[in-house]
């Protein structure tokens, strides 16, 4: 009597699937929340490109005794930023005016000479 013994090897269709699955729920959980890591980040540069234009802006006036009727801003491919400053040059607004890449529920950063930030809450970070 002789017996052949069969060894097999390699992965049965069901346990690829399992692990298919499971890769699945996972990249499921982990891609949103990526996204949304990305999306904190740009808007941490739209913020930290505001408060360095702030203080160019701050520095002019300290010279020059008001703002500059223009100023040149660089736009990402995130955020269209611009600089509004008043008829007397006493006060200025800048704005951060997200892209449909970066589209969320913080919408424009805003900040004007006064420091004044919208929208507030929980928005900007410290």
């Amino acid at each position: 009597m002789s017996s052949i013994i069969r060894i097999e090897k390699g992965f049965t269709l069901i346990e690829l699937m399992i692990v298919v699955a499971i890769i699945g729920i996972l990249a499921a959980i982990a891609i949103p929340s990526f996204s949304e890591y990305l999306k904190q980040g740009r808007r941490f540069d739209a913020q930290q490109y505001l408060m360095t234009s702030v203080q160019a802006l701050e520095r002019n006036y300290s010279r020059q005794g008001k703002y500059p009727a223009a100023q040149t801003l660089t736009n990402s491919p995130y955020y269209t930023f611009s600089y509004t400053p008043a008829d007397d040059k006493l006060s200025f607004s800048l704005s951060a005016v997200p892209t449909s890449r970066q589209s969320d529920s913080c919408g424009t950063l805003s900040i004007n000479q006064k420091g004044v930030r919208t929208p507030a809450a929980n928005c900007w970070t410290n």
